[in-house]
């Protein structure tokens, strides 16, 4: 139902508008697809990116699934933990909440 003048006419608008959005400010800004390798966290962030708790929590350790046990006052880990995989990483299997 458009004619071909109606096209072209629409379609000019449209560049107007984009170039306006981008150069609005007197910058020329360009779009850029990049991706996420890795990540250097400190000490408190780390176990946020991993899923894990923090450390002296309930599940803290990074490389199992252990649960803290207190012993004298002190927390300890006993060595009867599932390995943490992956797959276990990325689902965020722990059913705790990180702020418990």
């Amino acid at each position: 139902s458009n004619t071909s003048s109606e096209l072209s006419h629409n379609s000019s608008l449209h560049e107007e508008e984009v170039v306006r959005l981008y150069d609005s400010d007197g910058h020329v800004w360009y779009i850029y697809d990049i991706s996420i390798r890795n990540f250097i966290c400190d000490a408190p962030a780390r176990p946020f990116v991993k899923c894990t708790i923090g450390h002296n929590g309930l599940f803290s350790c990074e490389k199992c699934e252990v649960q803290d046990e207190w012993y004298h006052n002190r927390i300890v880990y006993l060595n009867n933990g599932q390995k943490r995989t992956d797959h276990l990483l990325t689902a965020c299997a722990q059913s705790l909440r990180y702020f418990d």
